[in-house]
């Protein structure tokens, strides 16, 4: 019966040996599996920390093409507005300039009908000398003049 009882235990022992080494064996399977987890999950934060970086240097870069887009618009608007006032200061620059030509061709036309008037008057005073003074010869241009309008 001792033996009976003796093969009985070694048989249960030999049963708890094996069902530890299989425990040790699914323990070891499951430490490795969580330390495959938990190397992958800080892979996973490490990555996400780095795309909440890039994002952070995406928002930034985004923040600063906007603030140089709104000084560039800012600067065109000024520069369109000194155009435009320049421009306009060119006009009236150029009507005055056009004025003053217009004046200038208007006095130049009277002072050419003024002495056109006067060179008149002083051929026919030199057509009354020659005819009172029959001595004193007629230029030449006179009497070219005479024939061409003839």
């Amino acid at each position: 019966k001792a033996e009976g009882k003796y093969l009985d235990l070694q048989q249960a022992l030999q049963e708890v040996q094996l069902s530890r080494t299989a425990c040790r064996k699914q323990l070891h399977k499951a430490m490795g599996f969580a330390k495959d987890l938990v190397t992958e999950q800080e892979t996973l934060l490490k990555a996400l920390h780095q795309r909440q970086q890039e994002n952070k240097v995406v928002k930034q870069i985004g923040t600063d093409i906007a603030t140089r887009m709104d000084s560039l618009k800012n600067q065109l608007k000024t520069v369109q507005r000194d155009a435009w006032h320049e421009l306009s200061t060119v006009e009236q620059r150029l009507q005055d300039q056009d004025s003053i030509i217009i004046s200038l061709k208007r006095e130049h036309n009277e002072e050419v009908e003024r002495l056109k008037q006067i060179i008149k008057q002083k051929e026919e005073s030199n057509l009354l000398l020659r005819d009172s003074n029959s001595s004193i010869p007629m230029p030449h241009y006179l009497l070219l003049k005479d024939r061409n309008m003839n």
